[in-house]
């Protein structure tokens, strides 16, 4: 019996085939000719290579604007552009700005792929714009006619939306894209939110969905919004193919933290001055991971030196993002060595590598350590670089 479908929730079938004919006619075939055998081998894998490279040029005919100014959110801003470019997508970091290099709300610097200017005149379209939040990056976006006027067009086709943080409520809705619509936003921003919109689902939803428009709550929401993105645009398989390998957790409250030592022993006596912490980085280094580590520890009021290993103060992160550091390492050798109270490496390859290779790194980590300081290090970086 040939299964063909479902009606009605059982699966129909056509009528059993005909019994075989008497042996003589039921009698298996010869085997193939060796020339046929190898033909066949070699046309089942030239079909395996087409349809996989049908497939990724579906994936990288997926473009999609990441637009960004001064004040953007970098974890947001980076952590999208990357996830993204993992599933395939050619992402396109616009500057709304007059200049690509762009300081963000935490300080970090980056060099986008264009400036909104050129990405205007080009002719080819977006299947998606996603925006990041950060004040005030955010209003500067709303500020943008241009991207506002590609915006309300993307939308009309009913193109994918994405804004996450004060970006639904700062940009989406004085467009007027999110009215009768169920959105949510930043906490500081929802009840901005809710007084301009027919609105009643609620805002208490991390990422929501609603048509074509795609929104979440802010920089701890980033990595499933990003992936959630992966999903709309390339399906579910396709999301957690991505998900793995950055091992996001499928509980937010699994235990994250395990400790060998007491990391109190490795604090400096208490002291009024700001602590002061190195964040080195190289081409190809995970731009996720650095710009995290370096937006967060600033959040909580320390001082982040980030370092450039290369010749240049400008890095190519492992995802084509651009990094602007603060300074050389060789500077940071000359003016800062014995005054970080923290060195954390970021992982990514070469990047990694690249640090290992860095011998004034090395020189600083291992003073560092000597005096009893503390250090890290995450994702290929623990084996590559401190070993």
């Amino acid at each position: 019996r040939y299964e063909v479908g479902r009606a009605g929730g059982a699966m129909a079938s056509l009528p059993a085939a005909r019994p075989a004919r008497r042996a003589l006619h039921a009698a298996p075939a010869p085997p193939p000719s060796p020339f046929l055998a190898t033909w066949r081998r070699r046309w089942h894998g030239a079909t395996q290579r087409s349809r996989a490279a049908a497939a990724a040029q579906k994936k990288s005919q997926n473009r999609v604007l990441v637009p960004v100014a001064t004040g953007t959110e970098e974890m947001e801003a980076v952590v999208l552009v990357d996830v993204l470019r993992r599933a395939g997508a050619s992402v396109i970091m616009a500057s709304v700005e007059e200049s690509r290099a762009v300081t963000c709300s935490r300080g970090v610097r980056i060099v986008a792929d264009a400036t909104m200017s050129e990405v205007v005149d080009e002719t080819a379209e977006f299947d998606a714009v996603v925006l990041p939040g950060g004040m005030p990056g955010t209003k500067r976006l709303r500020d943008s006619e241009a991207l506002c006027q590609l915006i309300e067009k993307h939308d009309a086709k009913d193109g994918l939306l994405g804004a996450i943080c004060a970006a639904p409520a700062v940009v989406l809705r004085d467009i007027g894209l999110l009215d009768g619509k169920r959105a949510t936003c930043h906490p500081d921003f929802q009840r901005q939110l809710a007084t301009s919109m027919s609105f009643n689902g609620t805002f208490n939803g991390r990422t929501v969905v609603d048509g074509n428009v795609v929104t979440s709550q802010g920089p701890g929401t980033a990595f499933e919004f990003a992936l959630l993105l992966v999903e709309e645009m390339f399906g579910r398989v396709a999301s957690e193919e991505v998900a793995r390998p950055m091992l996001v957790p499928s509980n937010v409250n699994e235990t994250m933290l395990t400790c060998f030592d007491d990391v109190e022993a490795y604090a400096k006596p208490y002291s009024p001055s700001t602590p002061k912490v190195l964040v080195p980085i190289a081409n190809g280094t995970e731009e996720m991971e650095a710009v995290i580590l370096v937006d967060v520890l600033r959040r909580a009021g320390i001082e982040v030196i980030v370092a450039s290993v290369e010749k240049t103060m400008q890095v190519t992160a492992a995802n084509r993002v651009t990094l602007q550091a603060d300074c050389s390492i060789s500077d940071c050798q000359r003016h800062h060595i014995g005054s970080f109270d923290g060195i954390f490496l970021p992982g990514g390859m070469p990047g990694a590598e690249r640090l290992r290779d860095s011998s004034v790194l090395m020189e600083i980590l291992g003073k560092h350590k000597k005096d009893n300081r503390l250090y890290g290090a995450i994702c290929a970086a623990p084996v590559v670089a401190l070993q």
